[in-house]
């Protein structure tokens, strides 16, 4: 048992110490800061591997060996070696810190607010498919995948029918998946613009444009399935009692929407005036929004259980994505130093295919299917992202970093092994399979041709 907490206590004190080594080397320059966070990779793989998920674990420890190999066989000096280790630090900064953001939603009701307000204004299929979608997006901008639980508990109805369960379940996914396209507190967001060097805010514009078209394709595909019912899935169920929004709720709606404004607007200003990257602002921001949220409001009570918590338990929960995000980075970056990832395009006759629809859409195929068959979007994404330019698609970067987003959210939305997949099956007790490929690949197929023709529109040179 001793053992056991030493093992557990010296994950979290490495983690959080690496995380302010990796937070302070953005403002003081030091030679010895990068094999340092180097250093602590190595400590958080051995530690994170034997208890992580078995795939997780395998597909990791296939990428380590890979990138070893390419970098023995070439010779890859020590400055190399580090440089592969560290690719990736900022990503698992990031991840370690993210739980952050959702603190401010415990410092009020928010939930019976939010319950009210759903149970007073839907009124039928289509309006639920959109507050769903909607309130997803909203939320998953500030919780990821947290925001499922949420959504799920405020308007799942026990005797609903399973066309009912269908259309709450796809608007859920759907606003996760607009959402992913702009939040900086997205994982997928970071990799991408990690990858290709440009700033978050660049990307925002076309992001939007895109999140709204996907919301547009969900309230079309409820409106056109609705029309081949007889009767309203929402209006059939038993109505539970409605109690209108008191001054409180009200004043709980608005603080949620002032959190969420407050956050995205902090986000952006030291996007604008600094020369910090996304992913150093995004930990930064989580470490000191909820904490001053909880000085300015006097929740400092709650806070401090939310700290207790993360400490004992959230940390220890991000020992897959760890791995995952330390092994791609190495993987990816071993593939860039050795020159092997030059070669990608040419083995997948990129330059030979001259219409950008049809290169996007090959992009974006490859990714939904190797994710399908277990393989992690951010290693393809991030490969993708380093070996192929966006000249080659005749795109600008950031219509680039749509095509790559594009790709990392089908693919998480039809994989059965995605963390998506899994907290849906969790949350609706349906299966991965049956939460994944099953309820989305139509959508999915559709979306990606979609995306296809309509981001060179936007993004193109």
């Amino acid at each position: 048992m001793f053992k056991t907490d030493l093992f557990k206590n010296s994950r979290q004190l490495v983690l959080i110490i690496f995380g302010l080594i990796y937070i302070l080397s953005a403002f003081i320059y030091n030679i010895f800061f990068l094999p340092l966070t180097a250093f602590f990779i190595v400590i958080i793989l051995i530690q994170s591997f034997p208890v992580a998920n078995k795939s997780n674990r395998n597909i990791s420890l296939v990428l380590l060996i890979i990138g070893s190999a390419m970098l023995l066989y070439f010779n890859a000096d020590l400055e190399h070696w580090v440089s592969a280790l560290g690719s990736n630090t900022g990503l698992v900064a990031l991840f370690i810190s993210l739980p952050f953001l959702s603190f401010p939603l415990k410092y009020e009701n928010y939930q019976s607010s939010l319950e009210k307000f759903s149970l007073k204004y839907i009124k039928n299929t289509v309006t639920l498919a959109n507050f769903s979608a909607l309130l997803t997006f909203f939320l998953a901008s500030l919780l990821n995948l947290g925001a499922m639980q949420v959504v799920y508990n405020l308007l799942y109805q026990k005797k609903a029918s399973l066309d009912y369960e269908r259309i709450l379940f796809r608007s859920m996914l759907r606003g996760n998946l607009a959402a992913l396209f702009w939040s900086p507190n997205y994982v997928a967001v970071a990799v991408i613009i990690h990858s290709l060097d440009i700033p978050w805010i660049s990307i925002v514009p076309l992001g939007l444009s895109i999140s709204i078209l996907i919301l547009l394709s969900n309230w079309l595909l409820t409106t056109i399935t609705t029309m081949k019912k007889e009767n309203d899935l929402v209006s059939e169920l038993e109505k539970a009692v409605l109690l209108d929004l008191t001054s409180q709720d009200k004043k709980n709606l608005w603080k949620l929407v002032g959190i969420f404004s407050l956050l995205i607007s902090f986000v952006l200003l030291l996007n604008i005036f600094t020369d910090l990257n996304i992913l150093v602002i995004v930990p930064i921001v989580a470490i000191i929004y909820p904490l001053g949220l909880a000085i300015v409001q006097g929740k400092m009570a709650i806070y401090q259980n939310e700290l207790k918590n993360y400490y004992q338990v959230g940390l220890l929960d991000k020992k897959d994505e760890i791995i995952i995000f330390a092994a791609a980075g190495f993987f990816g970056k071993a593939l860039e130093i050795t020159g092997i990832g030059k070669l990608i395009p040419t083995l997948l006759h990129l330059n030979t295919i001259t219409i950008p629809f049809l290169a996007i859409l090959l992009i974006i195929c490859i990714i939904v299917l190797l994710a399908v068959l277990g393989v992690h979007p951010v290693i393809t994404c991030a490969t993708f992202a380093t070996t192929v330019s966006a000249q080659t698609l005749g795109l600008t970067v950031e219509g680039y970093a749509m095509v790559l987003l594009a790709s990392f959210g089908l693919a998480v939305m039809t994989s059965p092994f995605s963390g998506t997949a899994l907290v849906m099956s969790g949350i609706c007790k349906y299966s991965p399979w049956q939460m994944g490929p099953l309820l989305n690949s139509r959508y999915a197929l559709g979306m990606g041709i979609i995306l296809a023709l309509f981001i060179p529109f936007i993004g193109g040179i």
